[in-house]
């Protein structure tokens, strides 16, 4: 989420959601739905962004390197990392299996 300047405020993933949700992964989720005794014990589409994201965001700048967004990936449970430029504005998203995939194109075969 960026605020109206285009600053990074938070990050809400799907994984968020999960957690919410009570459960550890969509598989887990969708598994669970086919239970007749499931109930969603959570209304996520009555919660409001704000409440679900993490905030501050981790973030890493466009002049990050490798070693720098591993770490900041390992901080947090996403698969993807705003990138940000040098005042905390929002430049893009780098995809966790694309930024892999960059570094052993044979990922993607």
């Amino acid at each position: 989420m960026v605020d109206e300047k285009g600053y990074v405020i938070g990050m809400l993933t799907e994984t968020d959601f999960l957690r919410r949700l009570k459960v550890d992964t969509f598989l887990e989720l969708l598994l669970g739905m086919l239970d007749d005794a499931f109930e969603f014990k959570h209304r996520c589409h009555e919660t409001q962004v704000k409440e679900a994201m993490i905030s501050p965001a981790i973030t890493v700048t466009e002049k990050a390197g490798f070693g720098e967004v591993i770490i900041a990936f390992h901080r947090h449970e996403g698969r993807s990392m705003p990138i940000v430029d040098s005042e905390g504005r929002l430049l893009g998203m780098l995809l966790r299996k694309d930024f892999l995939a960059a570094f052993n194109p044979e990922i993607l075969r």
